[in-house]
């Protein structure tokens, strides 16, 4: 599956499952952690304790974290180009931390996309923002500041009983994998390591593709105009992750090809 919409970069992907009753987190999560281990080969356990246990993926750029309320995925990359390996293993750590702790319902299911523009400057991020079609509405507020803003944040949110979306769109600039405005971009240089028996086999090859991301990093725009794009179902009635997934793909698709076109 091709994620890529040019002239973006997809920088992060979020999925997470929020439920009720997922007590038995506390006596299940070392089963759950050996089960993932056993089931996809390259994760292993970072950190465990009594609200979430967690897992990493070094050679996906990938972190899972699970606890009694909630099970989150998350890959951190400077470019992601394909949405194959993130819907596989959406699938299968959810969907075995869910058989675990068996929840009584789920309150929402979500998933999360942030996509960068690179532009030369402030002052060019904010004309893309301000003449695009879908955000016409904004107000040019350099003429009631009497000076050009430094940068633009709009934030829309549309929302029915049973789904939702929300869209922010601003001028960032990126240091490494953070961005200036906290939005919470794991740092692929910080990943805890992995004990030995637990690393791939083909270790070289997994350095060599790490060495890759960190100069595309170095390389990659440090000003930019981030879209910030959070698709939702409220208190579905289960959680079908793969199906879900893929409309959230679907909808990123959609929304990016109506936005900053020009």
């Amino acid at each position: 599956m091709d994620v890529e919409i040019k002239p973006y970069v997809l920088l992060q992907i979020t999925c997470e499952v929020r439920y009720r009753q997922g007590y038995r987190y506390l006596d299940r999560c070392g089963d759950t952690l050996v089960r993932i281990e056993d089931a996809m080969p390259g994760w292993a356990a970072s950190d465990v304790n009594l609200n979430s246990g967690s897992l990493e993926n070094k050679e996906q750029s990938m972190k899972y974290v699970f606890g009694p309320s909630n099970a989150a995925l998350t890959q951190t990359q400077i470019s992601i180009k394909s949405g194959e390996a993130f819907l596989k293993h959406a699938g299968v750590l959810i969907t075995t931390t869910l058989d675990s702790v068996k929840p009584s319902g789920f309150d929402r299911l979500g998933i999360r996309f942030f996509d960068l523009r690179g532009v030369a400057s402030a002052s060019e991020g904010i004309a893309l923002i301000e003449r695009s079609e879908f955000l016409r509405s904004a107000k040019d507020v350099s003429k009631l500041l009497g000076k050009e803003p430094s940068g633009r944040n709009l934030a829309y949110r549309v929302e029915d009983e049973k789904s939702g979306l929300t869209l922010r769109v601003a001028t960032v600039r990126r240091s490494g994998m953070q961005l200036n405005d906290d939005i919470p971009f794991e740092d692929v240089k910080r990943a805890p390591e992995i004990p030995a028996h637990k690393q791939p086999k083909d270790q070289d090859r997994i350095r060599i593709e790490q060495i890759k991301k960190q100069k595309e990093i170095a390389e990659a725009p440090t000003l930019g105009v981030l879209v910030d794009l959070d698709f939702y179902e409220k208190r579905p009635k289960d959680c079908a992750i793969i199906e879900f997934v893929k409309r959230g793909f679907e909808e990123r698709r959609r929304i990016l090809g109506a936005l900053l076109t020009k």
